[in-house]
């Protein structure tokens, strides 16, 4: 059961919360679970089998893949009010996560129950439009990242990301940066 401090939290983070009704508020309320995360913490592990769905209150949680050799691909992030889709659909089937998620930064995460999951995308409209937005937001970040990494050189995909500090400072280990772009540390 959430405190009234999360519960402000997740209606500030999931403006779609307004949409379902107050009944559904507070089902939601009673059932999800709020959980804290250190930077670098994993939140979901490949293989696990998906027992809730997480939604980021706050801080910012990384999608990624890792291969044998150990290299990453970062899949996507999920921000403050949104939620991972990969989960979501792992619910919806009844499939394992197939890929890992760490906290990028401390974040607060509410982690609704499966069951609960499946039972609100049958019953809540404003439930159903947010959850399929955000799949396609989703879906599209993935294409994305599997275009640049087949169809883009390195050389432009690693300057395209550093252009994107505006002047500013990345700081991000070699492994991140590569993690990011789709490629090893040594290129």
């Amino acid at each position: 059961m959430l405190t009234a401090t999360e519960r402000a939290a997740a209606l500030k983070a999931l403006p779609f919360l307004r949409g379902v009704g107050r009944q559904a508020q507070e089902d939601l309320f009673r059932f999800g679970v709020c959980r804290s995360f250190a930077a670098g913490a994993g939140v979901i592990e490949e293989g696990q089998e998906c027992a809730y769905v997480p939604f980021v209150l706050s801080g910012g949680v990384r999608v990624f893949k890792t291969g044998e050799t150990g290299r990453e691909v970062t899949l996507y992030r999920i921000g403050r009010g949104e939620s991972c889709m990969l989960t979501g659909s792992c619910v919806l089937s009844g499939a394992r996560f197939p890929a890992e998620a760490a906290a990028e930064s401390p974040s607060v995460v509410m982690l609704v129950p499966a069951p609960r999951f499946r039972d609100w995308m049958g019953r809540h409209e404003a439930w159903r439009t947010y959850v399929f937005a955000l799949l396609s937001k989703r879906l599209g970040e993935v294409i994305l990242t599997v275009e640049e990494i087949a169809f883009r050189r390195v050389d432009a995909r690693l300057a395209s990301r550093l252009a994107s500090a505006a002047g500013g400072d990345i700081l991000v280990t070699h492994r991140e940066l590569a993690a990011e772009i789709g490629t090893a540390r040594e290129v």
